[in-house]
């Protein structure tokens, strides 16, 4: 016969069956008299063993219910609609769930994963990428590595131990050291939580979004936010007029809005356009340059961004967005960058700057636009905004503005000789190498003014009216 206990562990009891011939009683061995013999302690041994192994097993349980609840999933990553961009030294075949890599690069070079959904730990738990195959490593070889923006995370090289973080993960980077020759390395990217790598090791899940029935309904969300961000002012690049541009020989450039069209003849050496920001972005603020046509490269041509007459390395743009950088002084440059020995012919650049915010919702090209102050002072007062009354746009160039406007403006730049404090300027745009400005200045010297722009290049003042 044998005797049933209940053994409870958190809310959950479990029944151990202990045979009550082999077992003595539990008071005997408390017995200050009594001495346990060799087969009791041996059985109380086992005893304690089995309860080890039910209080895992209780606690195990226990996380994978919470996890299950709080994401609906075993694999956060969904690589399905993610934009790939991989080095030209690497060629990547999708099989499947997998990602089949082969390349012989001199230097370390990687294959990226972004645009994807980000993969979020569940609260009080971490997460951590697998799929690497192994035999991997991080100094000699290749690797899987979990990003958030710029910031490295997490690595896995094939091994049993993962590396786990409570960061979000929203890229992923197959990572080669260069010097060796890779033959189809097979990766098989996941995220996982501990709980999950703990108990189901590393074979592959299909993703799942948590909670997917309301995949529908984030999707419906995400096409709005994109429609909002995409129709507004998106793109903060007011380019100036092309005669304040800075273009080297071999090199003839026209602007529409804010697309360049750009002609390189052969040369020995490198060459750009510069553009001077005469609109200054607002400094330490995220943001991200894009417009680089396709199959952009270090030795094919670029775009990137100048602080101070320093290159922002962060702000390189090769075809697929820069990553996020900031400006910290007010002395900006923009600048498309051709390598040596190389020609194009009507190569476009469709030039945006917009916030890592804007970007991260929407990388779609848009030209810029005026921001809602901006335009409320041009809406104001049938298109007029009095600087009497509380308006007065400040910090504008003058030579910059785009827009059919009647506007007072602050001490402008780009003011005729000699005058200063705030004025009138009344701006009709034909297109972006056509315009007139009427200005007046009313308040402590009196007078008016005129002047034109002719082929993109602004005329000087001339001066219509006196205080007399």
């Amino acid at each position: 016969m044998a005797d049933i206990k209940d053994i409870k562990l958190g809310n959950t009891k479990y029944n151990i069956k202990i045979p009550s011939s082999r077992v003595k009683s539990m008071a005997d061995y408390a017995k200050p008299s009594s001495k346990p013999s060799p087969e009791a302690i041996q059985q109380s041994d086992t005893l304690n063993a089995a309860l080890g192994k039910l209080e895992y097993k209780a606690d195990t349980d226990q996380t994978n219910i919470l996890y299950a609840l709080q994401t609906g999933a075993n694999n956060l990553l969904d690589l399905s609609n993610a934009t790939m961009s991989a080095d030209l030294s690497l060629t990547v075949t999708k099989d499947g769930n997998s990602y089949v890599v082969s390349g012989n690069p001199s230097t370390s070079v990687q294959v990226t994963f972004t645009d994807f959904v980000p993969c979020v730990p569940p609260t009080g738990s971490k997460i951590a990428v697998v799929g690497c195959p192994s035999g991997g490593s991080t100094q000699d070889g290749y690797s899987l590595r979990g990003y958030l923006d710029s910031f490295w995370r997490c690595t896995d090289t094939g091994s049993d131990t993962k590396e786990f973080t409570t960061s979000s993960i929203n890229k992923i980077v197959f990572y080669f050291v260069g010097g060796k020759r890779y033959t189809n390395v097979r990766f098989t990217p996941m995220v996982v939580t501990e709980e999950v790598w703990n108990t189901l090791g590393s074979d592959y899940r299909a993703p799942a979004l948590p909670n997917s029935d309301l995949t529908g309904l984030q999707a419906e969300d995400r096409a709005e936010l994109v429609e909002l961000v995409d129709s507004g002012a998106k793109n903060l690049l007011q380019l100036p007029p092309i005669s304040t541009w800075t273009i080297n020989s071999n090199i003839t450039a026209t602007v529409s809005g804010n697309e360049v069209t750009v002609t390189r003849a052969s040369s020995s050496s490198t060459a750009g356009v510069e553009i001077p920001l005469t609109q200054t972005i607002p400094t330490n603020t995220w943001v991200v340059l894009s417009g680089c046509p396709a199959n952009g490269s270090d030795t094919t041509y670029r775009i990137d961004a100048f602080d101070n007459g320093t290159l922002i390395d962060a702000s390189v743009d090769r075809g697929t967005g820069s990553t996020a950088f900031k400006f910290s002084t007010t002395t900006q440059k923009i600048r498309i960058r051709f390598a040596a020995n190389t020609s194009y012919t009507n190569l476009k650049f469709q030039l945006m700057l917009c916030t890592k915010a804007a970007f991260g919702v929407s990388k779609a090209f848009v030209p810029y636009r005026p921001n809602y102050d901006l335009i409320s002072y041009l809406a104001g007062a049938g298109g007029f905004k009095d600087s009497a009354h509380g308006g007065g746009i400040a910090n504008v160039d003058l030579n910059a503005i785009s827009v059919t406007s009647f506007t007072a403006y602050n001490n402008p730049t780009n003011l005729p000789t000699g005058l200063s404090g705030w004025c009138y300027v009344r701006t009709y745009v034909y297109d972006t190498n056509g315009a007139l400005q009427e200005l007046f200045m009313i308040r402590t010297n009196p007078v008016s003014y005129f002047r034109i722009k002719s082929s993109g290049t602004w005329s000087a003042w001339i001066q219509t009216s006196t205080a007399s």
